[in-house]
């Protein structure tokens, strides 16, 4: 509408005029170059943003890797929505969790207090956002998982919020334990600690033996070490004994061997994250509910451009 009232302040000369420019610049070789500078400057205006955000992180955050980051509003309500349509839980139960770890000042003061006493303080932010550890916290107060285990634990916030979470289940009659796995050692995992470690533990050691030497089942796997296809296939070979209809994995990253190896047994999920005022990216975050031995895969994705579609397929 906005382009026809545009027109039809043009005489029919101008109209002419500038119909034959159009034609021009869409179909000729002359205008392939005319147009590069408004070309450049969609690019340069879709990626300014993030840009203009290095400045401030660089002296606002200490952190090398593992970014810490909040989520937009909308980011967060869609995480919300994602879990409560994998776990079949009402949207308003699953929101209600996020401001309570919104809210947890407790927490908050505990990562501010152990990032200070740390010898990693100066590469760590002693400030808790919630970014994609927002997940964790939500599946594990949802799903109440009786078993949870996380292959890569670095500092250590990962552990902390869902012990958090699994603390906040047993005082309402869930009891669950966490296994933090990592080659690194323990100590490095500083953000962990008592009271919440009372809910779980690290192990010092490579994920897929600690997963063939147990035969607990696994009701909440988190994958959240390097995404190399020969070191997943060896962790998906490793877990997939240990999973039960209902399980839940989630991996930091969405590839093309995930989306394979689960496809055939499980429901599919990827959330893209949308991160606040950070000039990273985000990532989007795999994960797979494991099925029935009668599920039959959907043959199409009917919403194949939302972040929270289920059934991604590979193909």
């Amino acid at each position: 509408m906005t382009g026809i009232t545009t027109l039809q302040n043009f005489s029919s000369v101008e109209v002419f005029v500038l119909s034959r420019l159009k034609r021009l610049l869409t179909t000729t070789p002359s205008g392939r170059l005319l147009l590069m500078p408004h070309r450049a400057w969609l690019a340069i205006r879709s990626c300014s943003q993030p840009f203009f955000q290095i400045p401030r992180w660089l002296f606002s955050s200490r952190e090398i890797t593992s970014f810490t980051y909040t989520y937009e509003e909308m980011g967060a309500i869609e995480a919300c929505h994602l879990v409560a349509n994998i776990t079949q839980t009402p949207f308003a139960r699953v929101n209600s969790y996020r401001h309570e770890f919104m809210k947890d000042t407790e927490l908050k003061e505990i990562v501010q207090a152990r990032t200070a006493n740390s010898a990693h303080r100066w590469t760590s932010d002693g400030d808790l956002r919630q970014g994609r550890h927002l997940l964790n916290y939500l599946l594990v107060r949802t799903m109440k998982p009786r078993t949870i285990v996380e292959a890569g634990v670095l500092k250590g916030l990962g552990a902390l919020v869902s012990c958090r979470a699994l603390s906040r289940n047993a005082a309402e009659g869930s009891q669950g334990h966490y296994f933090g796995v990592d080659i690194h050692e323990p100590e490095r995992a500083f953000l962990f600690g008592p009271p919440e470690a009372a809910r779980g533990e690290l192990v010092h050691m490579d994920i897929a033996p600690f997963l063939r030497q147990s035969e607990e089942p696994i009701d909440l796997y988190i994958h959240d070490t390097i995404p190399a296809d020969d070191h997943v296939q060896e962790i998906i070979s490793a877990l997939r004994p240990r999973l039960a209809t209902g399980s839940i994995v989630m991996a930091s990253w969405t590839t093309l061997l995930l989306l394979n190896s689960f496809e055939e047994v499980a429901q599919i999920f990827s959330f893209s994250e949308k991160l606040s005022n950070h000039w990273y990216r985000g990532r989007s975050i795999f994960l797979a509910k494991l099925q029935n031995r009668d599920y039959t895969p959907p043959q199409h994705c009917p919403l194949e451009n939302h972040t929270t579609c289920n059934a991604i397929k590979s193909h």
